[in-house]
């Protein structure tokens, strides 16, 4: 259901009516390991699937935000505020990420956070 909001997003923001729908709050899969390299790259892994590619800085940004509590609003904004010349379609660049995310299986809202941040 959440992809056919994304997708249905993604449309309507390519149209001349966009509609302001709501943004899950999305969980990073726990199962999923994320190895953060040398060079502020990193691989994501899921070791149920053996499935795994490489991240770039602005996706570990927006992968650690996946915490169930951060909307694609929250993203946005702690974006542009951490990052310098974002450019103007950031937005469906990040949603085709998080898209992206959830037909691997990696991120979606029925994953909860099982381990604590403290």
């Amino acid at each position: 259901m959440l992809l056919k909001t994304l997708r249905r997003y993604i449309r309507c923001s390519r149209g001349k009516h966009v509609k302001k729908m709501k943004y899950d709050k999305l969980n990073a899969n726990p199962g999923v390991v994320l190895r953060e390299e040398f060079d502020d790259w990193a691989v994501l892994f899921d070791p149920d699937t053996s499935e795994s590619f490489a991240v770039d800085p602005v996706g570990v940004f927006i992968w650690k935000k996946l915490d169930g509590h951060h909307t694609l609003e929250d993203i946005m904004i702690d974006l542009r505020q951490t990052f310098k010349q974002v450019p103007e379609d950031a937005r469906e660049h990040c949603m085709e990420f998080l898209e992206d995310l959830i037909k691997r299986g990696f991120a979606g809202p029925e994953f909860m956070k099982v381990w604590s941040s403290e």
